[in-house]
């Protein structure tokens, strides 16, 4: 590509290179290194400018023949870099002007390690002084061991219009005065389910890759799957396989991938390996128990996490108390997820005082991880089951004078159909008897006296639960009464 060449206010119009006289501006000069030395060479007419390796002649444009300058063209040599306050700028000082020429860039042929390991050179540009160059980079900490080298056959920096390119130089020592610290780790820690590791730093970071990219999580020693990976102001979490309490959990990152770094000054975090995360994991744990929402027989436990049993047997060690009797349950109990349900053969009432206990010996409940549920002894069983159906009154009369009508507080039903099971009747203290079947109508049972009673006799019923069946339409047992007395209504 065409060159035009100006040197101290004159444009140049020939070129004396190696004795022979060249035409501007179809000359191309990138590099003169190639050229030898320079010796005598003649005049031939203003503005022509000699250039070798060496020297640098010019002919005044308006006096013929006249020599203005003899000056000698060496290689411009590396002084010292320094990197600024903010460790993002590096100052590079060559004892001689530079300029970029051709296509290239001012960052071009240098390269620059940072504690033995390449960091990349964002840009580059002239500094304020001829002989300054400006070369940008992500973030250096302090204390951090700077080198810079530079290859000349890759470069594009020279001495001005000529091209003399520096010479090459290898990791010279960059004077650091960065103030800026480091991101650490400053804590780690596994939640208390054993499925999220959190990590949080001393300052604010980001990510210029996948958040997880350099980061490996080992688990006694061997590595597992991180995922679902979040970054947060200063805090990064993975959730990770579940961790069991006795399991030890490091971290370690690989700080050549260049991933996590300063969000205010670009500084990389460091790589570390593996630092200890504290395992806050617990086993699983019953956090509540209830009876009567579903119904007065199904007892429901809430445990801290999904519940398994290895055997597939869960009620293996469970037990369950009534106001102190041991309750059976026979059919099979069902789990989902955090939620293990016993089905009780007797459903229970309001008033019951209902404990659930659970032996890990014979017991095989465990998280999908493994992590056994201990024992715990007599926990507490939240009671919402309906109370129990009670008499509220009766009457003989209204009907007819056989004709005696039971009611409850609730609705109640009998399963066997038997509605009359368990109920007696006295007139003036007698048994009465009634084979009449009876029936049941909303809160009320009603059946018929063989004999009919008259005005003025007294009647009174009672209820016995052992062998009636009579329940509410939550299945709770109609308790037992005695010699409750009825109005008689019957006329005189």
């Amino acid at each position: 590509m065409p060159v035009k060449f100006m040197y101290m206010g004159y444009l140049i119009m020939t070129v004396k290179v190696n004795t022979k006289l060249v035409q501007l501006p179809t000359v191309e000069l990138m590099d003169l290194s190639y050229l030898s030395n320079i010796t005598d060479f003649p005049i031939d007419r203003p503005g022509t400018l000699i250039v070798t390796s060496t020297a640098m002649l010019l002919v005044d444009s308006t006096a013929n023949s006249t020599l203005i300058s003899g000056t000698a063209i060496s290689r411009p040599e590396f002084t010292s870099a320094v990197v600024d306050e903010a460790g993002t700028t590096i100052l590079v000082t060559f004892n001689k002007p530079v300029a970029v020429f051709g296509f290239g860039d001012y960052k071009d042929g240098f390269t620059l390690s940072v504690d033995g390991e390449i960091l990349e050179i964002d840009s580059g540009e002239h500094g304020a002084e001829d002989g300054e160059v400006l070369l940008h980079v992500s973030g250096i900490a302090q204390d951090q061991v700077v080198k810079l080298s530079f290859a000349t056959s890759l470069g594009y920096i020279g001495f001005p219009f000529i091209g003399v390119k520096p010479e090459s130089f290898t990791y010279q020592d960059v004077t650091n005065n960065s103030i800026q610290a480091f991101p650490t780790l400053s804590s780690a820690t596994i939640n208390s389910a054993g499925t999220l590791l959190t990590m949080v730093f001393s300052e604010n970071i980001t990510s210029t890759d996948d958040i997880e990219t350099g980061f490996t999580v080992n688990r006694n020693g061997v590595a597992v799957v991180i995922s679902s990976p979040s970054l947060t102001d200063d805090t990064i979490e993975f959730t990770v396989p579940e961790i069991l309490p006795t399991d030890t959990v490091t971290v370690s990152y690989l700080g050549s991938t260049k991933n996590i770094e300063s969000a205010d000054d670009g500084v990389l975090l460091q790589s570390f390996t593996n630092h200890a995360v504290t395992n806050n994991a617990v086993a699983p744990a019953i956090t509540g128990a209830e009876i009567g929402a579903v119904d007065p027989s199904t007892l429901v436990m809430t445990f801290s996490r999904a519940m398994e049993s290895a055997s597939d047997d869960i009620t293996l060690g469970m037990s369950v108390t009534v106001n102190g009797t041991p309750r059976t349950f026979t059919d099979p109990a069902t789990s989902d997820s955090t939620h293990i349900k016993l089905h009780l053969d007797t459903p229970v009432i309001s008033t019951d005082t209902v404990l659930v206990s659970y032996n890990a010996t014979p017991g095989d409940l465990q998280s999908p991880g493994g992590a056994q549920v201990p024992s715990f002894t007599n926990h507490a069983v939240t009671n919402t089951a309906p109370s129990a159906p009670a008499f509220a009154s009766a009457e003989v009369g209204n009907v007819n004078a056989s004709r005696v009508v039971i009611t409850f507080n609730h609705a109640v039903n009998s399963p066997g159909l038997d509605f009359l099971a368990g109920i007696s009747v006295k007139v003036n203290t007698i048994a009465a008897t009634f084979t009449d079947p009876g029936n049941v109508i909303g809160t009320t049972v009603q059946l018929t006296l063989d004999t009919p009673v008259v005005n003025g006799d007294t009647v009174t019923v009672s209820y016995n639960s052992g062998p009636g069946d009579l329940q509410s339409a939550g299945l709770v047992q109609v308790a037992s009464f005695t010699d409750q007395a009825v109005t008689n209504n019957v006329a005189p």
